[in-house]
């Protein structure tokens, strides 16, 4: 990623947060713009998931992007652990 699209996307972060932040609920408007951001952002594997966390996150994009770059970290681990604990069995 381009460091100008980086700082776009973290202005549109912002002001996505900003509008929302003192409402409870999410418009179907705010969400779909908030899901094709994570689209952007390369999120696109589970909208199911992707509208659970906006919505427990009251539509606190940073904090779901943090939550779902921990779990793409853990299973990316996860898998690394998996495949050398087969390499050490296999020898």
């Amino acid at each position: 990623m381009t460091s100008i699209k980086v700082a776009y996307q973290s202005t549109e972060l912002q002001e996505l947060n900003a509008q929302h932040q003192h409402r409870e609920e999410l418009s179907q408007e705010e969400l779909k713009e908030k899901i094709n951001l994570l689209h952007s952002m390369g999120f696109w594997e589970d909208d199911v998931k992707n509208e659970e966390l906006l919505k427990r996150y009251n539509g606190n994009i940073e904090r779901v992007i943090e939550i779902l770059i921990r779990e793409q970290t853990e299973r990316v681990n996860n898998n690394f652990y998996n495949s050398m604990e087969n390499v050490v069995v296999s020898q």
